[in-house]
């Protein structure tokens, strides 16, 4: 908009800050409200909580409160969504009496507090510990009328899991259900995983058997924590056996997966078996992040192990400037790229796409991302959609054609995965490949690491 000389509205900006607020970028939606405030854009409230939400986020109480009160002095009354986000502020610094002042002062204001109100109180003290008086809360709600919600039966369980009290966690689980509340599968894994945190290997299992049986499937995060608890207990041999049996259920071992499984052989500083997990996870296509580098070099027990640790973890990337003041750099090894900056990774006839870390570096904050239909026909080096930035738009180009069977509908609400996980959570479609000859027509990570450092030369 800013490029054709079209003034963003206050809608606009208000969105974007949000965006960032999302991303915990809280920073940049500052940025965007100074700079809002500069071109003679009036901020509405809707702003003002906006950006107190960016700061709540991140915990930063006092930042929140210095816009709340800036909000104040605009003229603007604080209503319960305004007064919700500076609570929220509060409870993810971890001072849940000073979320329940503003929670008393919003009373004191005549602003009646809502079920979200509560939540945040009942959150505010189970992650202070404070498991009876996040009770008082969940109970002081349904007194009041307010009907309790799933997320609100989950922030009151996982107050009491953080007490290690399975006796009332199992009591809300029960209460769930007699609310005629469904259960999902997340429900379940909380309980398998205070299960397994203390001990009660029996229940964990007794849990897990009657997920299989349904209604509740079991996902890869079952699955991690089971890998985790049965690791960290020395039980390699039934750890190794749910690790094999994920591809019999459809699963996909993710970087928690891997890191989980690395940790248990970590722990017994069984240097040799965690350098031949992690080559198989690198084979396997998983990328590792900073868990995993902290888990194998938990493992070593020399100078010597470290260094190889350090050299074999590097491996895994392509520095795409020796300059990069990353450490690791941009370019994985064993995908494709398009001279557009796009990636590809094959997996027989199906093919998952994104834009590249060059791309993203160059483009900034990447706040808007315009997907495909599913269904929608694609052709190599044709336009399927474009990624909006603090920056720019920018195109994208299909590096290869076929028909769009997946979208990353994560983008929608987190358009920031593409700078933050480029070749992972940023990914942007998955496509049904319809001419396999067209990748050999792309570049491996050696060839785009020289183009992309031509490419900037000029």
């Amino acid at each position: 908009m800013k490029r054709d000389q079209c003034q963003p509205s206050t809608d606009t900006y208000t969105t974007l800050i949000n965006l960032y607020g999302k991303e915990r970028k809280s920073y940049m939606a500052l940025k965007l409200f100074h700079e809002m405030r500069s071109q003679k854009c009036k901020p509405n409230i809707c702003t003002y909580t906006a950006l107190v939400n960016a700061f709540a986020r991140e915990g930063l109480c006092e930042k929140a409160e210095e816009i709340f009160e800036q909000m104040q002095e605009a003229g603007h009354e604080p209503d319960v969504y305004a007064y919700n986000a500076l609570m929220e502020a509060y409870s993810r610094a971890g001072f849940p009496y000073g979320a329940a002042e503003i929670f008393s002062l919003m009373q004191h204001m005549g602003c009646e507090p809502d079920r979200a109100s509560y939540n945040i109180m009942v959150d505010a003290y189970g992650r202070a510990g404070l498991h009876e008086d996040a009770e008082v809360a969940f109970e002081e709600m349904k007194r009041l009328g307010i009907t309790p919600t799933v997320k609100s039966h989950m922030l009151l369980l996982s107050a009491y899991s953080k007490a290690g009290n399975v006796a009332k966690c199992e009591d809300i689980v029960n209460q769930m259900q007699k609310s005629g509340l469904e259960l999902d599968t997340f429900v379940i894994n909380s309980m398998l995983n205070l299960y397994g945190r203390l001990g009660q290997l029996e229940k964990m299992e007794e849990v897990l058997t009657a997920m299989e049986k349904g209604p509740y499937a079991a996902d890869i995060s079952t699955y991690n924590i089971l890998i985790n608890i049965y690791g960290r207990a020395g039980f390699f041999e039934k750890m190794e056996e749910l690790f094999q049996s994920l591809p019999t259920k459809n699963l996909k071992p993710d970087v928690v997966t891997w890191t989980s499984r690395l940790g248990a052989y970590s722990k017994k500083k069984l240097y040799k078996r965690c350098l031949e997990i992690f080559e198989e996870m690198i084979d396997a296509g998983c990328y590792p992040d900073g868990g995993t580098a902290k888990v194998l070099l938990g493992a070593c027990s020399s100078e010597d192990q470290t260094e190889q640790v350090a050299v074999g973890f590097k491996g895994c990337f392509l520095p795409q400037n020796p300059s990069d003041p990353r450490g690791f750099a941009s370019v994985v090894k064993d995908l494709k790229y398009a001279d557009s900056h796009e990636w590809v990774k094959v997996d027989g006839n199906s093919a998952t796409v994104g834009i590249t870390d060059h791309a993203q570096d160059h483009l900034g904050d990447v706040v808007y991302v315009e997907l495909p239909e599913v269904g929608a026909a694609v052709k190599q080096g044709e336009g399927f959609g474009a990624v909006e930035s603090v920056k720019a738009t920018s195109d994208i180009y299909s590096p290869v054609s076929g028909k769009v069977i997946e979208v990353n509908e994560e983008l929608g609400n987190s358009p920031g995965l593409v700078n933050s996980s480029p070749y992972e959570d940023g990914w942007i479609i998955k496509v049904e490949i319809s001419d396999s000859s067209e990748v050999k027509k792309l570049m491996d990570s050696e060839k785009y690491t020289k183009f992309c450092e031509e490419e900037d030369a000029h």
